[in-house]
């Protein structure tokens, strides 16, 4: 089975391109190809670079979602390059002091022949504490649109939550009016599990139920909202404990890795990892 997959876009990454700044060594083995990406300022915070959008220093991580990371600054022309093995990687925006950043986690695919670059969209935001490279620190996220919590994880390339949603019969719920915050697993979060576990998930309706409800709240509650030590009522009556370590944020032990992705009928909290009741 292949593995399906929630992010925002697929990177494929064979050779360093011209100009970008290679930073850091291989995760392991030979180097077969380049994570790489540009900073750019998201002036109209809509998750993407459009004409006349320039480009911005800032930092970047990219992770293999094990105990591989590599992190640090955009370079020349705002862009960086980080020599890898073949494999699966992801590239998570960090926004420098008096900003935040506008687009969520994007995998990548390192060890073809066909280059592309990651763009990480920034804005200015004056009262935006420093993101540091912790190895899965949060990010800030924060996009105001006129679509449902759906078809805003549909349009950011959420596919493997939406097709659980629907095999789990919750698609018409979370269409409703709300409103729903919804603590979204990233595919870090799915990639803990084998294709043979999430099969079985996909194929018990009940038990998937129980999953997908123990990540969603009713009403709509922001990282500014939530408190430490806070506890949450789920869809599905389970509790959820918020908890704040060295300025990152648990839910139920999972981390918060971008917040605030505002929707018409709720708001989106991305974790990394499955909250399994």
């Amino acid at each position: 089975m292949t593995r399906m997959t929630i992010m925002t876009k697929t990177i494929v990454i064979g050779t360093l391109l011209t100009g970008i700044l290679t930073s850091t060594s291989p995760a392991s083995g030979a180097v077969q190809g380049f994570v790489a990406g540009r900073a750019f300022l998201d002036v109209n915070e809509n998750g993407k670079r459009d004409a006349g959008e320039g480009t911005a220093f800032s930092l970047y991580k990219v992770t293999n979602g094990g105990s591989y990371f590599s992190c640090g600054y955009t370079g020349k022309d705002s862009t960086f390059g980080v020599p890898v093995s073949a494999g699966t990687y992801w590239v998570m925006p960090i926004a420098p002091k008096g900003f935040r950043t506008t687009t969520p986690i994007i995998k990548a695919e390192a060890g073809t022949d066909k280059p592309n670059i990651v763009e990480i969209g920034i804005v200015q935001d004056v009262s935006a504490p420093t993101d540091y490279c912790g190895q899965y620190s949060p990010k800030r996220v924060i996009r105001q649109n006129g679509l449902g919590l759906l078809e805003t994880a549909g349009a950011a390339g959420f596919n493997t939550l939406l097709i659980a949603i629907n095999a789990a019969g919750l698609t018409d719920a979370l269409n409703g009016s709300g409103p729903f915050t919804v603590f979204a697993p990233n595919d870090l979060a799915f990639a803990k599990f084998t294709d043979e576990e999430i099969a079985a998930l996909l194929a018990d309706k009940v038990a998937l139920a129980n999953i997908l409800k123990a990540h969603v709240v009713s009403g709509k509650i922001s990282v500014n909202d939530a408190m430490n030590g806070a506890v949450l009522q789920t869809l599905g009556g389970q509790t959820l404990k918020i908890e704040q370590k060295n300025d990152e944020i648990f839910i139920n032990g999972a981390r918060v890795v971008a917040t605030d992705i505002n929707t018409a009928n709720g708001i989106i909290h991305v974790i990394d990892t499955v909250i399994v009741p």
